[in-house]
Protein backbone atom coordinates (compact mmCIF):
# COMPACT_ATOMS: atom_id res chain seq x y z
CA UNK A 1 0.00 0.00 0.00
CA UNK A 2 0.71 3.67 -0.60
CA UNK A 3 2.01 5.45 2.28
CA UNK A 4 -0.69 9.27 2.03
CA UNK A 5 1.84 12.23 2.90
CA UNK A 6 1.83 15.65 2.39
CA UNK A 7 1.43 16.89 -1.12
CA UNK A 8 -0.05 13.86 -2.18
CA UNK A 9 -3.13 13.18 -4.58
CA UNK A 10 -6.01 11.49 -3.40
CA UNK A 11 -9.45 10.41 -4.64
CA UNK A 12 -12.77 10.10 -1.67
CA UNK A 13 -14.30 6.84 -1.55
CA UNK A 14 -16.62 7.93 0.78
CA UNK A 15 -19.02 10.52 1.48
CA UNK A 16 -21.01 13.03 -0.66
CA UNK A 17 -17.45 14.30 -2.00
CA UNK A 18 -17.07 9.98 -3.19
CA UNK A 19 -14.80 10.42 -6.68
CA UNK A 20 -13.30 13.91 -6.35
CA UNK A 21 -9.84 14.77 -6.52
CA UNK A 22 -7.85 16.34 -3.56
CA UNK A 23 -4.22 17.14 -2.40
CA UNK A 24 -3.21 16.15 1.00
CA UNK A 25 -1.92 19.34 2.99
CA UNK A 26 -1.50 17.24 6.31
CA UNK A 27 -1.92 13.56 7.90
CA UNK A 28 -1.50 11.66 10.84
CA UNK A 29 -1.79 7.97 11.40
CA UNK A 30 -5.87 8.33 11.16
CA UNK A 31 -7.06 11.37 9.43
CA UNK A 32 -5.93 13.41 6.05
CA UNK A 33 -6.72 17.16 5.66
CA UNK A 34 -8.03 17.54 2.42
CA UNK A 35 -7.97 20.59 -0.17
CA UNK A 36 -9.12 21.29 -3.91
CA UNK A 37 -8.51 25.11 -3.89
CA UNK A 38 -12.20 25.09 -4.67
CA UNK A 39 -14.58 23.97 -2.70
CA UNK A 40 -12.55 23.40 0.13
CA UNK A 41 -9.69 26.11 0.18
CA UNK A 42 -6.57 25.22 1.51
CA UNK A 43 -7.44 27.64 4.66
CA UNK A 44 -9.91 24.95 5.65
CA UNK A 45 -9.19 21.64 4.34
CA UNK A 46 -11.62 18.57 4.92
CA UNK A 47 -10.79 16.16 7.67
CA UNK A 48 -11.29 12.99 6.23
CA UNK A 49 -9.91 9.31 7.40
CA UNK A 50 -7.30 7.75 5.17
CA UNK A 51 -9.40 4.47 4.85
CA UNK A 52 -11.71 6.39 2.92
CA UNK A 53 -9.19 7.86 0.38
CA UNK A 54 -7.73 5.81 -2.95
CA UNK A 55 -4.00 6.93 -3.44
CA UNK A 56 -3.53 8.57 -6.67
CA UNK A 57 0.29 10.18 -6.87
CA UNK A 58 2.55 10.93 -4.26
CA UNK A 59 3.77 14.04 -5.84
CA UNK A 60 1.50 16.28 -8.21
CA UNK A 61 4.06 19.49 -7.36
CA UNK A 62 7.45 19.79 -6.38
CA UNK A 63 6.65 23.35 -5.54
CA UNK A 64 3.50 22.78 -4.16
CA UNK A 65 5.19 19.20 -1.94
CA UNK A 66 8.24 21.94 -0.33
CA UNK A 67 6.11 24.58 0.46
CA UNK A 68 3.77 22.11 2.46
CA UNK A 69 6.80 20.77 4.13
CA UNK A 70 8.50 24.04 5.12
CA UNK A 71 5.07 25.53 6.19
CA UNK A 72 4.81 28.24 3.41
CA UNK A 73 1.51 29.61 2.51
CA UNK A 74 0.23 27.38 -0.67
CA UNK A 75 -2.26 29.26 -2.57
CA UNK A 76 -5.76 27.69 -3.55
CA UNK A 77 -5.02 28.96 -7.41
CA UNK A 78 -1.74 26.76 -7.04
CA UNK A 79 -4.02 23.79 -5.96
CA UNK A 80 -6.70 23.98 -8.47
CA UNK A 81 -3.78 24.47 -11.46
CA UNK A 82 -1.71 21.94 -9.99
CA UNK A 83 -4.87 19.01 -9.49
CA UNK A 84 -6.23 20.05 -12.89
CA UNK A 85 -2.39 19.52 -14.88
CA UNK A 86 -2.73 16.68 -13.18
CA UNK A 87 -5.66 14.83 -13.91
CA UNK A 88 -5.25 15.80 -17.66
CA UNK A 89 -2.11 13.89 -17.81
CA UNK A 90 -3.74 11.11 -15.85
CA UNK A 91 -6.84 11.13 -18.15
Amino acid sequence: MDIIKKGSVVISTAGRDSGNPFLVTDCDDVYAYLCDGKIRPVEKPKKKKIKHLRFLSSDISEKITVKLETGIKVENAEVRKALSKFLQEVL
